[in-house]
């Protein structure tokens, strides 16, 4: 399964998870990619873990470097490699959307953005991970005002 960071960046307004789903799609399309795409994102109603299909094959990125062995070496804490390459293969070090811990669930505090609805001031926040990072804080490293634009990890099902 393929996995990239987006070329692009959004604020916490994503349009909800389907809204983020659509963009990681767009992207996807627009390298000619094929497949369906999903956001590696959390709502307080869903886990990534309970959105996303749990592959029993490598996940890579676009150019095939391995990042995880299968799911449960995605979910284990640690990555082979950071996502750290859009669509279209070019790198970037930002901080990515995600209000969900390494196991792919809910990170366990409030930050979402309203359900990824909200994309205003100071008082709305969100979990971001790095995608510089291949320990945990790939997906959850710290929060970010929701009004700041982040990028999406999108992932192949």
């Amino acid at each position: 399964k393929r996995v990239f960071l987006s070329s692009n960046t959004y604020t916490g307004n994503l349009g909800g998870l389907r809204g983020a789903d659509t963009k990681c799609q767009a992207l996807a399309n627009s390298a000619a990619l094929g497949g369906t795409w999903q956001a590696w994102l959390s709502s307080s109603r869903i886990s990534a873990s309970a959105r996303l299909s749990h592959a029993t094959v490598p996940y890579r990125l676009v150019d095939g470097t391995l990042i995880a062995n299968n799911w449960n070496d995605l979910t284990d804490g640690s990555l082979a490699h950071s996502i750290d390459k859009d669509q279209n293969n070019t790198f970037h070090a930002r901080f990515v959307w995600t209000y969900t811990g390494t196991s792919g669930n809910v990170y366990g505090s409030n930050a979402h953005c309203n359900n990824w609805s909200n994309g205003g001031g100071s008082e709305a926040s969100g979990v971001v991970g790095s995608s510089s990072s291949t320990s945990s804080t790939w997906t959850s490293a710290s929060s970010s005002f929701c009004s700041i634009e982040r990028g999406l990890y999108c992932f192949e099902q």
